[in-house]
């Protein structure tokens, strides 16, 4: 079987972060399990209505474009990921090819850490005067949303996710023509309608956490002190600490909507094996 990974890194901004942080991590683990790595720079679509909404809507035509019906399975990485090669394991391994195989959201770490961890986040996003939405259950992370979920009581984190051209290009491409991105960021983008319709259509195959370690959900659970120590060289040192513990636990450490966090880690790590 043939299979790759695939990301998005679109813009200089991008490009430079995936080129300097990321991409060493994922040819080492592309190498160790003989994945092909496909690293597109330029859109899928560019349509005014491509362009109108975020990019992270894309990756819904991965499976559309020539290149994917050369492999079996296709896997997503956001660009924002790190891959701790010494202790990931092959994320294919085991997984049903007519599946999305990914995490469940709320399990990351665990169903009663995620709900600390989101508490957590929603404090300090009150009194810091962040605009959220309330995601406290998988049902309101849906109806606050707009999607009447009935029965969905699982979301899939889209930020990792194998799936295959043969059976999924089709629930793909519908839910990216069908959805439209109506609240901007806190929406989580394409995030809620993908999962839903893959949930709700039997499609999702759960994966264990460690393939998608949300680094500020773990940030909020268990080292809730970093978010307020940005300026001070013990807080850099304080959060780097942390950061090297959670990339210990992960697979995949995802640093969604943390980015400042990923350059840090880079830097340091860097800094401390020299």
């Amino acid at each position: 079987m043939r299979n790759a990974v695939v990301t998005l890194a679109v813009g200089k901004k991008y490009k430079i972060l995936f080129n300097r942080v990321a991409r060493s991590s994922w040819e080492m683990y592309c190498k160790k399990f003989s994945y092909d790595l496909i690293v597109a720079t330029e859109l899928f679509d560019t349509s005014a209505r491509a362009l109108s909404r975020s990019p992270a809507w894309q990756k819904l035509l991965i499976l559309s474009q020539e290149f994917s019906s050369r492999y079996d399975n296709i896997i997503w990485l956001d660009a924002d990921i790190i891959i701790n090669t010494d202790r990931a394991e092959d994320i294919l391994h085991d997984a049903p090819v007519e599946k999305v195989c990914g995490v469940d959201a709320y399990a990351i770490p665990s169903k009663y850490i995620n709900t600390l961890s989101l508490e957590r986040q929603y404090r300090f996003w009150d009194a810091n005067n962040i605009k959220y939405i309330n995601n406290l259950s998988p049902s309101k992370y849906y109806l606050n949303r707009g999607i009447q979920c009935g029965a969905v009581s699982s979301v899939l984190q889209t930020g990792v996710f194998s799936c295959s051209p043969r059976h999924h290009k089709e629930i793909f491409e519908y839910v990216y023509y069908t959805y439209e991105d109506r609240y901007g960021a806190e929406y989580n983008y394409e995030m809620p309608a993908m999962s839903y319709e893959l949930v709700k259509n039997n499609f999702t195959f759960w994966i264990q956490p460690e393939f998608n370690v949300t680094t500020a959900g773990y940030i909020s659970a268990f080292y809730p002190f970093l978010f307020n120590t940005y300026t001070l060289e013990s807080g850099e040192i304080l959060k780097f600490q942390a950061l090297l513990n959670i990339y210990d636990l992960s697979f995949f450490m995802h640093f969604a909507g943390c980015a400042n966090f990923m350059l840090l880690f880079a830097s340091m790590k860097k800094r401390y094996n020299e």
